[in-house]
């Protein structure tokens, strides 16, 4: 897999509006979460045109094995931000593609392991740029104690403190997963 993000702002006549996407490339396949702008890529603000698109609100399986999983954020900041996360269940467990982690990876982390309990590895964003040292730790512990998760990729908007915990928990099974990364998934 390979990381591609795209993040700009935008002038929307007299207010400023933040619009970015999250891209991931799976051998020929590309997905994209668009985050709170979606109606920007149904009017074809991102789309290739003739694409057809369609508004995935709930879990759904997507094709043999590949689950969407869809949650509303509850937190300040970004209150009811959509957004959708991957679960690719494999020989080994579910391989989890987040985007920002905005409904909390808790709640993500929770929804994966409904559809295998063992997640093999977490690549994208946590979200933590503004946490603490203890909350990022925390975050950590929960998805190396809790979830035993066997690798975690993180990148995009996981902040500086929870890269550190993350590392620090998880050691050599540690991949950052930045800008022009390639992941392998099923190591």
């Amino acid at each position: 897999m390979t990381c591609w993000y795209a993040q700009y702002w935008r002038t929307s006549g007299a207010a400023d509006e933040a619009s970015w996407r999250i891209t991931l490339t799976l051998r020929k396949t590309r997905l994209s979460n668009t985050g709170p702008f979606a109606e920007n890529v149904l009017s074809g603000g991102f789309a290739a045109p003739g694409a057809n698109f369609q508004l995935v609100d709930k879990n759904t399986e997507i094709a043999p094995g590949m689950y969407l999983i869809a949650l509303l954020s509850d937190k300040p900041g970004t209150l009811e931000v959509k957004e959708l996360s991957l679960a690719i269940k494999s020989p080994k467990g579910v391989i989890l593609i987040l985007g920002c982690s905005h409904p909390v990876v808790e709640q993500i982390m929770h929804e994966a392991a409904s559809i295998d309990s063992h997640i093999t590895i977490v690549l994208g964003g946590l979200h933590q740029i503004q946490a603490s040292d203890s909350e990022a730790e925390r975050i950590a512990d929960v998805l190396h104690d809790q979830y035993k998760i066997d690798r975690i990729a993180p990148g995009h908007c996981t902040g500086e403190q929870e890269f550190a915990a993350l590392k620090k928990s998880f050691g050599d099974h540690y991949v950052y997963a930045g800008v022009g990364s390639v992941v392998d998934l099923l190591k």
